[in-house]
């Protein structure tokens, strides 16, 4: 499980990763995800986060526990016959809208998902390996509808926080971000092992030779 009391060196991740964009500008949201090592299901086991440069104070940082995966329910009940949809890993575009009547982020973007089973186990393609499927499947950024540890029903896909507080605390720091630069927000997902690695990197100090 992660930790939301630990946050990560996230910039340090954001640097380090090859493709991932960090918006740097004063104020401007980064909203991001983690997807926890472990191998337990059905529970709020990641994180979602956000992290902003203050102009005076620096980076500023929150984490939430969340899920990144789908809950047991759409797993064993498929709302597509490939499959129930699994994020993957990248950088995908949102904006504030609504989940069910409540306010989200939705996608602005096409996102990337694999299609997987109940025991999670992808769909493969021709060529014996994980099919990648890209396209809008509405795959957003919610709360869940009350505090619990288990997933069940609230995500067939989405990102989900666990806490609807924790919610209105992101949603508050992306209509300054909204306000200030418009309706596109980045969402970054990267898995546990991804930020350890990336935050490592950075920490190893080049040889020296004369």
């Amino acid at each position: 499980m992660i930790e939301v009391d630990e946050v990560p060196d996230i910039v340090t991740a954001y640097r380090n990763h090859p493709t991932h964009r960090l918006d740097e500008r004063p104020y401007a949201i980064n909203v991001f995800g983690i997807r926890s090592a472990g191998e337990v299901g059905n529970i709020f086991n990641d994180a979602i986060g956000y992290v902003y440069r203050d102009p005076e104070l620096g980076w500023m940082e929150r984490l939430f526990q969340a899920t990144t995966d789908p809950g047991i329910f759409y797993l064993s009940h498929k709302l597509n016959p490939q499959g129930t949809a699994l994020l993957q890993p990248g950088q995908y575009t949102y904006k504030i809208g609504e989940h069910k009547g409540r306010t989200a982020f939705v996608q602005n973007g096409p996102v990337q998902v694999l299609r997987v089973d109940l025991l999670g186990r992808p769909v493969l393609g021709t060529n014996n390996k994980p099919r990648a499927f890209e396209g809008w499947f509405g795959i957003n950024i919610h709360r869940a509808g009350k505090v619990t540890p288990f997933i069940n029903r609230w995500s067939a896909g989405c990102q989900v926080l666990a806490d609807a507080a924790d919610m209105e605390t992101l949603l508050a720091m992306a209509y300054r971000h909204e306000t200030l630069y418009g309706e596109r927000i980045d969402y970054a997902l990267f898995t546990e092992e991804e930020v350890e690695t990336l935050v490592q990197s950075s920490n190893m100090s080049p040889s020296v030779t004369e």
